[in-house]
């Protein structure tokens, strides 16, 4: 017996669906028991009929099928529920990334990645080190000193007093942004 792994979501899919979008042309042997929400349980299973999911299609999306089952790219559609969703996010989010500047990257890091990390960790290290990198200047390397300069926060926030710090925009302008949440304010650079 080869046992197959499926995600939560896949498992899902497969028990209503009768396959998986990611894999359409493949027939595995499966039994799935679900316990569903009026408490009863139900058992799927690869040998229940095709007129079983082309109904489901029928019903819940308005699709017909004849002699096909393609009710899991139904499923996928119009539930949200699409097993792929990682994959093709971060192959698109790679993409993206791509197109960043080294500041913008910088800037991910730290509204993303820095406030995940225990405080004094190395992983806190590390990232606050890349972060520092990376919203360096545009090339070459420069001094502790030019690095602080970079960092230091605009003098004060014209509505509540406290600092405001440079954010990197990604797909907006670069903007001050106030330290105190509550506050709020966000001034674009070159905005008066």
């Amino acid at each position: 017996m080869h046992l197959v792994r499926l995600s939560l979501l896949e498992a899902i899919e497969l028990f209503y669906c009768g396959r998986n979008k990611r894999n359409l042309g493949a027939h595995a042997r499966y039994e799935l028991t679900a316990v569903l929400a009026d408490g009863r349980p139900e058992t799927a299973t690869d040998r229940r009929g095709l007129q079983e999911f082309r109904d489901r299609n029928l019903t819940w999306y308005g699709q017909s099928e004849v002699k096909s089952n393609n009710l899991c790219l139904s499923f996928a559609q119009f539930n949200f529920l699409d097993t792929d969703a990682a994959v093709s996010l971060a192959a698109e989010k790679g993409d993206r990334l791509n197109e960043l500047s080294d500041r913008q990257i910088g800037q991910l890091l730290f509204d993303v990645c820095w406030p995940e990390c225990y405080f004094n960790s190395p992983e806190l290290i590390i990232v606050t080190q890349a972060i520092d990198r990376l919203r360096r200047s545009k090339g070459g390397v420069i001094t502790k000193e030019q690095a602080q300069e970079n960092l230091r926060p605009q003098p004060g926030c014209p509505k509540c007093g406290n600092k405001m710090f440079l954010h990197y925009g990604i797909d907006e302008p670069d903007f001050w942004v106030c330290d105190y949440m509550s506050c709020g304010l966000k001034r674009y650079v070159g905005e008066q």
